[in-house]
């Protein structure tokens, strides 16, 4: 009866470091999810925050006909009947994204035979665009060099807690095993004390991958 009181009382004391060992283990993961919910929300305010700086920029991309077809575009019902021969003549002479800001009225004149009016109406629209999204141009390769020790930070500092993770993992063998991986192979504990109860790491690791 002594010996089986000894061993409850050995079990209640382990059970009770297990339970404070998990109650470190949860504050610990807490911790590591409010770390990469921070850093998850970093990511979005830098994206979201550079987002309309890229569509300011956007444009310089556009094909020679996508070009064209946001000239119409720009009043469509009105600029309709120029379509044809401003698609023709932009992408003959390649006036793509790269080339927006050389669409002139006279050039929509000479080359498209658009009535003065109009033409001037597009180039005020080419330029509303292409002022703006020059200055974006100049303002994103000016930060690029800060945008670049930016993510370069948040890259190490990811890192670090990552090696940090492997470190705990690999030291204290607190491995986080995946579905359908084998746990090794451990002898069981037979607990006499409640009739021959067997403790399996083998077999409770399997219960759980299940």
């Amino acid at each position: 009866q002594d010996v089986g009181d000894r061993d409850i009382c050995d079990i209640v004391r382990r059970l009770q470091y297990l339970c404070g060992s998990f109650d470190g283990l949860t504050k610990f993961c807490n911790l590591m999810t409010v770390y990469f919910q921070m850093q998850f929300q970093q990511f979005k305010n830098w994206g979201m925050e550079r987002q309309s700086e890229a569509e300011d920029i956007e444009y310089r991309s556009w094909s020679a006909q996508k070009c064209a077809t946001w000239i119409i575009d720009l009043d469509r019902a009105r600029f309709k009947q120029y379509e044809a021969a401003i698609v023709a003549q932009m992408v003959e002479k390649q006036k793509d994204g790269s080339q927006l800001k050389k669409i002139t009225a006279m050039w929509l004149e000479d080359l498209c035979g658009v009535e003065s009016a109009d033409a001037k109406a597009m180039e005020t629209g080419i330029q509303n665009v292409v002022v703006k999204g020059e200055v974006k141009y100049k303002y994103v390769k000016k930060t690029w060099d800060d945008e670049a020790k930016w993510m370069e930070a948040r890259k190490q500092a990811i890192e670090l807690v990552n090696a940090s993770l492997a470190k705990i993992q690999t030291e204290t063998g607190a491995a986080f095993i995946e579905k359908g991986v084998t746990p090794t192979t451990r002898e069981p504990v037979l607990l006499s004390t409640f009739k021959n109860v067997e403790i399996s790491p083998q077999k409770s690791a399997q219960k759980i991958l299940q």
